[in-house]
């Protein structure tokens, strides 16, 4: 079983030069996201739940995303969150991204280590592209991923006390939208 915790706030800009607020969330409510202004997009079992301070993702099959913004096809867009992890189930899976109407635009998700876990990158279907060095469980880290429309350039940056920030972990180029998503 898969358990994640993302700390709040959620928070997606575009630019940040501009620093356009796209979406935020606090998770200051109790209960399925999908009940406090999320859209279930693929599966609507509900287990994508907040608890007052943070979002946690369950073993279900829910993919849910914030209230749809307009595209952002000029520019670069940004997310962040905290992220700690609890457990991970064997295998890898796609968990967060940035998606426009039904395509998904970034995909990322975690890979068990054995000992901790590491975030991947994925292409079509279940297909690893790159992964992160390993991760430690119940450690809080500060996730940030970005889009450049433009380019079709994917970057994610994972930082926890002591880390550099200055370079991604993980960018990935595709040709068109349909190599990643």
């Amino acid at each position: 079983m898969k358990k994640s915790a993302v700390g709040s706030p959620l928070a997606l800009v575009a630019g940040m030069a501009s620093a356009a607020i796209l979406g935020s969330d606090t998770f200051s409510y109790s209960g399925a996201l999908t009940a406090n202004g999320w859209v279930a997009y693929s599966g609507t079992d509900g287990t994508v739940t907040a608890n007052g301070s943070v979002a946690a993702v369950g073993s279900g099959a829910e993919d849910i995303r914030m209230t749809a913004f307009a595209d952002q096809g000029a520019g670069t867009t940004y997310a962040c969150f905290t992220l700690n992890m609890l457990s991970a189930a064997a295998g890898s899976g796609y968990t967060f991204g940035f998606i426009d109407g039904t395509l998904m635009e970034s995909r990322w998700g975690f890979t068990s280590t054995g000992t901790g876990y590491s975030i991947a990158t994925y292409g079509t279907g279940t297909t690893v592209l790159g992964n992160s060095a390993a991760m430690t469980f119940s450690t809080d880290y500060l996730v940030t991923m970005s889009y450049i429309a433009t380019t079709y350039t994917h970057s994610l940056w994972i930082y926890s006390v002591g880390t550099d920030v200055a370079t991604p972990v993980l960018t990935v180029t595709a040709g068109t939208n349909s190599g990643i998503y």
